[in-house]
């Protein structure tokens, strides 16, 4: 029933619940594992500046299937979280820098400034 309940409310734009319907897809609880799914909600909860979604966010692109896997994308996602919250990020993104090119990380950041910039229209 609370899956239900969830879904009605993402639907209706309520980032928590996108982001809790997103775990529930990646852990397989009550449905079907489905990574993409996971994304899509995340993505939705994460361009309305709900910080936990764009955590999640960026450990799905950095962990997530390889198919899906996109460092760039990772430290973009974990720039904008820590763009919008006190949480020390710093240690987290110093290892996403130590897998990344000097390019890449220039890359992520210019864009999650580009994000912030237009209201995340374009992430």
């Amino acid at each position: 029933k609370a899956l239900s309940y969830y879904l009605m409310a993402a639907e209706k734009n309520v980032a928590y619940a996108q982001s809790r319907l997103a775990r529930l897809h990646l852990d397989g609880r009550y449905v079907e594992p489905d990574p993409s799914q996971a994304h899509g909600w995340l993505l939705r909860a994460a361009r309305l500046g709900f910080v936990e979604a764009q955590l999640d966010l960026s450990l799905l692109y950095e962990q997530g299937p390889v198919m899906a896997r996109d460092i760039v994308e990772a430290h973009k996602w974990l720039s904008i979280a820590a763009s919008l919250t006190d949480m020390d990020l710093a240690s987290r993104q110093e290892e996403l820098e130590a897998k990344m090119t000097f390019i890449e990380v220039a890359h992520a950041v210019s864009l999650s400034r580009m994000c912030i910039l237009t209201g995340y229209e374009d992430c």
